[in-house]
């Protein structure tokens, strides 16, 4: 489907046939074939234009060849269906890395042209915003504005002001904004400031804010340490506060990556990346894998020694070549420097071990003892009926609502709720008294929302966070979602395996674990069993299957 379609809207006349195969490359081996449909049917459509904003930092400091690897991806973007909108960071070189770039463009095949003043200040505050409606040209907006008080154009000087106007009045259709540095996306404390793979920013964006600020207050606070002036220590002060300069990027990076996505329609997405990633030629380019998936190069679940694995050529299920040496990933990898960034979804974690009329929509009022004393607004309640719904949408069969909650209620670990109940998790504590473990019961997403706003990722990502040391869950042997679990899982068993004592029975489920890689649970034959005979032994609530 994929190989016709893109034959019948690019041609393999085109003479920029490297591009065709990358192209498909990319759609072939690591979209699914839902993300190479809603690809096919957003930017498909003839006749319908596409914009993306690309945002560009200290343009002057990339090498020709970087900027020429650039032009080409820019080049590509436009083949797939998105028109590009270039906008240059403030910086006293600005005009002459607007002629450079636009050389580069021209030299590839591309029109574009410079769009200067296209923002006002009126004399009682007011924003004007004037921006041409292009459609076979790239403008390239330059970092100004007419400030009619004083009579004169200026350079812009808050960044995150200005391109949250710019998009809210610009006539483009914008689903995607990109921003293009030296230093890559926003870093991680837990990656050891290796970028965040995917931020969801309705959750996010706060804390990470504070923990840059945090870093950048710790720097100042250490750089007013020391009064000697040592060779030492002005070396030491001028890393730091060439540190702190970075932070401060990040830091605006993030706040100009929620002021726009906030103007933007709920779908769209933010990459933020460095300049070596976004002129990659090949699937690694953060850029078109991003248009072509809407999602980030790996999932921000995967378990992170996954994550080092795939970076060479074997699957990180396989034993690697010991024949040959291979050179430790570099923190300039894409998969490394490469944040991807939306709106995202708002998150409830309801952590009542049993659910009452109290804390829950739903109950009927004697159907479970009321703590006389709990007393919690509606709003603050779960929902059942709303719980039902998706766990029914997801699976296509009808719950036993009764039957479920005799079996989950007084030991619920935890109920993870995704939006307007787009998602839900729910958790319980199973296993013999003293050796408990967590164990993932129902998980549901919204089937018209699967793969999209990450809510798979996000909701594995915080269970993972919560019981980080034991986390088990069954599936069907022949449930299409396995690939993605085992991926997502550090060892798996089918539970018909034998495992002595003659308590042997037929299952239809395999067992999926995450935990301590460390702690051999997977070689304690006692815990094997523990797991084993209470997950296989579940009964499940499904009208058809109740008796």
């Amino acid at each position: 489907m994929i190989r016709r379609w893109f034959a019948t809207k690019v041609g393999y006349h085109d003479p920029n046939f490297k591009t065709n195969q990358l192209i498909l490359s990319v759609l072939k081996s690591t979209a699914t074939r839902r993300e190479a449909k809603d690809y096919i049917s957003k930017y498909g459509k003839p006749g319908v234009l596409n914009h993306c904003i690309i945002y560009m930092r200290d343009v002057s400091s990339y090498s020709q060849g970087l900027i020429q690897d650039l032009t080409a991806t820019i080049g590509r973007l436009q083949m797939l269906g998105v028109s590009p909108v270039v906008v240059l960071s403030p910086s006293p070189n600005v005009t002459k890395e607007c002629n450079d770039l636009r050389g580069f463009l021209h030299n590839y095949g591309l029109k574009s042209v410079p769009v200067s003043n296209c923002m006002s200040w009126k004399e009682n505050g007011d924003v004007s915003v004037k921006i041409p409606e292009l459609s076979a040209v790239m403008p390239i907006i330059l970092p100004f504005i007419y400030d009619e008080k004083l009579g004169k154009t200026v350079m812009v000087h808050n960044k995150t002001s200005f391109m949250s106007q710019l998009v809210s009045h610009i006539p483009y259709h914008i689903e995607k904004f990109f921003i293009i540095n030296e230093l890559g996306g926003i870093p991680s404390v837990e990656r050891h400031q290796k970028s965040h793979v995917f931020v969801n920013l309705s959750q996010e964006y706060e804390l990470l804010a504070e923990q840059l600020q945090k870093q950048i207050s710790d720097i100042d606070a250490l750089s007013s340490l020391s009064h000697t002036e040592t060779v030492e220590t002005v070396i030491n002060r001028d890393k730091l506060l060439a540190r702190k300069q970075q932070l401060l990027k990040h830091k605006e990076d993030l706040e100009m990556m929620n002021a726009v996505l906030t103007q933007l329609s709920h779908p769209s997405t933010g990459l933020v990346t460095n300049v070596s990633s976004a002129a990659v030629h090949s699937k690694k380019n953060p850029l078109l894998h991003n248009v072509l998936t809407d999602r980030s190069l790996i999932s921000s679940s995967l378990p992170s020694f996954k994550r080092r694995d795939i970076l060479h050529n074997h699957a990180w299920y396989e034993l690697p070549d010991t024949t040959t040496k291979e050179e430790p990933a570099s923190s300039n990898e894409p998969i490394f420097s490469t944040t991807v960034l939306k709106q995202g979804v708002d998150i409830k974690v309801y952590n009542h071990s049993t659910l009452t009329p109290q804390n829950t929509i739903g109950l009927a009022p004697d159907e479970f003892e009321t703590p006389l004393n709990e007393k919690i607004p509606t709003g603050d309640k779960l929902d059942l009926y709303k719980i039902r719904r998706v766990i029914e949408k997801s699976f296509g069969r009808s719950l036993n609502l009764e039957h479920y909650l005799k079996r989950i209620n007084g030991h619920i670990a935890s109920i993870i709720v995704i939006g307007e109940y787009e998602g839900i998790a729910i958790l319980t504590h199973e296993g013999p008294e003293g050796r408990k473990f967590a164990y993932l019961d129902k998980f549901a997403v919204l089937p018209h929302l699967r793969g999209s706003l990450c809510i798979s990722d996000i909701i594995f990502n915080l269970m993972f966070k919560k019981f980080p040391h034991e986390l088990l869950w069954r599936s069907k042997r022949d449930n299409i979602v396995n690939k993605w679990y085992f991926q997502r899982s550090v060892a798996v068993m089918d539970l018909s395996l034998n495992l002595g004592d003659g308590d042997e029975k037929n299952s239809m489920f395999k067992l999926f674990y995450y935990g301590d890689r460390d702690k051999e649970t997977f070689e304690n034959l006692n815990r094997l069993k523990e797991y084993a005979v209470c997950i296989r032994d579940i009964q499940p609530s499904w009208n058809d299957e109740v008796t």
